[in-house]
């Protein structure tokens, strides 16, 4: 049942994920949830990106780490997504500081449902 849970979440904070990921609108993809590379494509301002992510169910966390390069440069960002006992789901992010340089930039969402 749990897996379900976090399956099932998964799936719909994939959606969300989506355009946290790439901070477009319209980005749609897909990731497998049994470990195995995925690979998406996304367009930024006439630039394609290709992505490469890796999901891990570990408990009721997902996690989806993903790789790219962007001018140039390698880009990894992590994802990782639960639902707290009251239904509410967490999304805790960690990606490059890409405006001063400095150390990765972590940052944690919650979600209710309405």
């Amino acid at each position: 049942m749990r897996l379900a849970r976090v399956a099932g979440s998964a799936l719909i904070a994939l959606l969300m994920s989506s355009v946290m990921l790439a901070q477009i609108p319209n980005f749609s993809g897909k990731w497998t949830l049994d470990g195995s590379e995925s690979k998406n494509t996304v367009t930024v301002q006439g630039n394609t990106i290709d992505q490469t992510s890796k999901v891990k169910v570990e408990g009721e966390k997902v996690t989806i780490d993903t790789s790219m390069t962007f001018d140039g440069n390698p880009v990894n960002v992590s994802m990782t997504m639960w639902l707290d006992p009251s239904g509410m789901l967490t999304v805790q992010s960690t990606r490059p500081d890409f405006q001063g340089g400095g150390g990765p930039v972590t940052t944690t969402t919650t979600y209710k449902k309405s």
